[in-house]
This record gives structure tokens, C-alpha cells and sequence, in this order.
């Protein structure tokens, strides 16, 4: 599940902010398929500001993963992925262990949660591998 967290002010704001500019209509106008594709645009805006934050933090943290072409994953390479696992579930971070590294899902989590994990991969890889 997306772990988003949106005030009714915010999320009104953003309504009323999408029905506007490109549908160029009112909330009291909306139809019910323009208030789906405004918030599906919401819902991409939001996802797409946690991945960049998410990269953007890996960077700075010096973490290597697979270049990231989109989607609702990415992949941070390392030689004991359930090893990883296990120490990040330890942060409540929740990653799924595969045979060359761990998956994260930079979809389901706020930008908040995806500016913090990165680094806290990296703490754990490096204490692994030390």
C-alpha cells in the first residue's frame, strides 16, 4: 500500500490545482472522469517526487543501484541480500531480497521515507561488508 500522508487542505489545493490546469475546469464542473484523471495525476506527481528523492539521496549517500528506468521498483546490488534484508527490517525498512541484490519499492513510499532510506542501506552494506 502507498504510504502517502495528505492533509484535506493539501489535497484539495491539488485537486482543485489539476481540474484547473489541464482540464480548465472548477471542482463544481468536474465531471467524475475528471476528478479520476486529476487524481491519478496527483497520485503520479507524488510518486514521481519519491523516486527522484530516493536517487537523489542514493547519490549523495554514494549507494550503488541499477540504473533506474522508471517503475515501481529499483535494485541495490549486494552480495547477501537476505543478510541486508534482515538488518534493514531491523529500521522498519522493508525490502525484498533477489539472488544479486535487494528490490525497493520507491512507489509506496512518501518522499520523506525515500530521502532516509538510502543512506540507511548504505550503513547497512557497509557494516556487512566491513
Amino acid at each position: 500500500c502507498m504510504n502517502y500522508a495528505l492533509s484535506k487542505k493539501k489535497a484539495k489545493e491539488l485537486l482543485t490545482a489539476k481540474l484547473s490546469h489541464f482540464m480548465g475546469v472548477t471542482p463544481e464542473e468536474a465531471t467524475d472522469e475528471q476528478y479520476y484523471k486529476a487524481i491519478a495525476l496527483i497520485v503520479r506527481d507524488m510518486m514521481s517526487e519519491g523516486r527522484a528523492a530516493f536517487s537523489e539521496e542514493a547519490a549523495k549517500a554514494g549507494l550503488k543501484m541499477v540504473p533506474y528506468r522508471g517503475g515501481f521498483f529499483t535494485s541495490v546490488p549486494c552480495s547477501d541480500p537476505d543478510g541486508v534484508s534482515r538488518e534493514l527490517e531491523k529500521k522498519n525498512i522493508f525490502v525484498v531480497p533477489f539472488a544479486k541484490g535487494v528490490r525497493v519499492s520507491v512507489a509506496s513510499v512518501a518522499e520523506d521515507k525515500c530521502r532516509v532510506i538510502p543512506a540507511a542501506i548504505k550503513e547497512v552494506l557497509d557494516k556487512m561488508e566491513a
